[in-house]
């Protein structure tokens, strides 16, 4: 956590949504995740999905940092690629994902 980014602890959708979309892109291969704050639903669905890539990417530089560090210490870093930049702008225009939350 970093009082820089978004608590997903204060609102208890964060978890449902991280919960309901990985069960919702179990058949698919590529993942992106707009404003990831903490990575809390980028984490849970590259966890449950283990054939998913993930990119996540947030505006703000620490969320970023963060979720980064927090897809190390869930041991699924080697399936989500972090970025930092306004909606998909940083993202390579040639990823094409099958769903973007």
């Amino acid at each position: 956590m970093d009082p820089e980014v978004f608590n997903p602890e204060i609102f208890f959708s964060s978890q449902w949504f991280a919960q309901e979309i990985a069960q919702m892109v179990k058949e698919e291969s590529l993942f992106i995740e707009v404003g990831c704050g903490t990575g809390i639903v980028s984490i849970n669905i590259a966890k449950e999905n283990k054939s998913l890539v993930v990119h996540a990417t947030d505006i703000n530089p620490r969320a970023a940092q963060l979720t980064h560090q927090n897809a190390i210490a869930n041991k699924v870093v080697d399936r989500i690629t972090t970025y930092c930049g306004d909606v998909l702008d940083a993202i390579l225009q040639e990823i094409k994902a099958d769903s973007i939350f």
